[in-house]
């Protein structure tokens, strides 16, 4: 399980949402998601290369977001849960389809799970190319796991409050550098035509390691998107 660091940001609204009706009911709450590849450093702007590592394609089969309140007295809570079949290019920050717009009631949430599933190309639910460094040339990789992920980010202490008749943004973040974290290629098994390809039935063990190492790249940040104006401004300064 992966404990999510909140952080007060304040998000642009051209922001790719989830596929759902955002109503007109001024007692709900609307919210927008959206998934940006990073590295440690958390800067978007550099998304693309971990290191000496120049990520080329990144893609995630979604296929469900939810999101869970903190219990409330009687130890209840509410879930409002969205499906879909969605193609999610994480180093531009796109899905196709789009996501949309949510209506959730008001409350605190305090928990996002997340389906990642074989719904890519060759039943595949998670896609990489990377350039890996090999002396003074690079050599490409390709990555895809056929795996199914249930993903949850989580804050118990704090969480995020959803207002009555507000427009919220949660901002999900994949560090790059965590993918690759502790990741040995320089034994990898090379295809003729150059490539590392690492799969179900190549470089097994590598696989293995990525696919653990996804589970714990997953963070997020919070943010109001009331106040779109000054959200440029603020992104950097919110480590």
């Amino acid at each position: 399980m992966k404990t999510g660091k909140y952080l007060i940001v304040v998000l642009g609204i051209s922001m790719f949402l989830f596929g759902c009706d955002s109503g007109d009911d001024p007692s709900l709450a609307r919210v927008a998601v959206t998934m940006q590849a990073v590295t440690s450093q958390n800067s978007i702007a550099s998304g693309r290369t971990a290191g000496s590592v120049e990520f080329t394609e990144f893609t995630l089969g979604v296929t469900k977001i939810e999101f869970e309140t903190e219990d409330d007295d009687n130890g209840n809570e509410q879930e409002a849960e969205f499906k879909g079949r969605y193609v999610v290019n994480v180093l531009n920050g796109t899905s196709n389809p789009d996501f949309g717009i949510a209506s959730l009631a008001p409350g605190r949430y305090e928990e996002i799970e997340m389906d990642i599933m074989p719904v890519l190309e060759n039943n595949s639910s998670v896609i990489m190319k990377f350039n890996y460094p090999n002396g003074s040339e690079a050599t490409p990789v390709e990555f895809a796991s056929t795996k199914m992920y249930e993903l949850e980010i989580e804050d118990e202490a704090n969480g995020f409050l959803l207002d009555e008749g507000s427009l919220e943004s949660v901002l999900i973040l994949i560090d790059l550098d965590v993918i690759l974290a502790g990741v040995d290629l320089s034994g990898a098994s090379t295809d003729n035509d150059g490539v590392i390809r690492i799969n179900d039935s190549s470089n097994m063990a590598i696989q293995l390691d990525i696919e653990s190492n996804l589970r714990d790249a997953f963070d997020m940040e919070y943010g109001d998107d009331d106040d779109d104006d000054d959200d440029d401004d603020d992104d950097s300064d919110d480590d």
